[in-house]
């Protein structure tokens, strides 16, 4: 059986989940609190020290304040940010070098809709 076939076994899990993810990434409604979500493993699951939250979000085109992220992404994964980012190699071999990294990503087509998220329709 496939996960969504349990999911009368996990009622209130998702909204659970959903406060954790939004906890660790510091993006929580205010109305929500600390305790009010699970910190198991976070330390170790969590989102590191190699670079800070707020780097990420502007490197990716994550609005925090609007809760709106830039679309388009995938058109720039690849080589186009291979060759943005492979400069800021660290010099341990351990990923990117983000203190180095002035990027961020702008939707390069702003005005074209995005498709769904499971494809095309039609």
């Amino acid at each position: 059986k496939l996960f969504w076939e349990h999911s009368s076994l996990y009622s209130g899990v998702g909204g659970k989940a959903m406060n954790r993810l939004l906890g660790i990434i510091q993006m929580n409604p205010k109305s929500v609190t600390r305790d009010e979500w699970s910190h198991d493993d976070e330390e170790k699951y969590g989102i590191g020290k190699v670079r800070s939250l707020q780097k990420f979000f502007d490197t990716y085109g994550i609005h925090t304040e609007t809760q709106t992220v830039e679309q388009h992404l995938c058109r720039f994964v690849g080589k186009k940010m291979q060759k943005e980012f492979k400069p800021h190699l660290r010099k341990d071999r351990m990923g990117i070098n983000y203190d180095t990294i002035t990027f961020k990503f702008k939707d390069p087509a702003p005005d074209e809709k995005p498709l769904p998220l499971n494809g095309p329709r039609g």
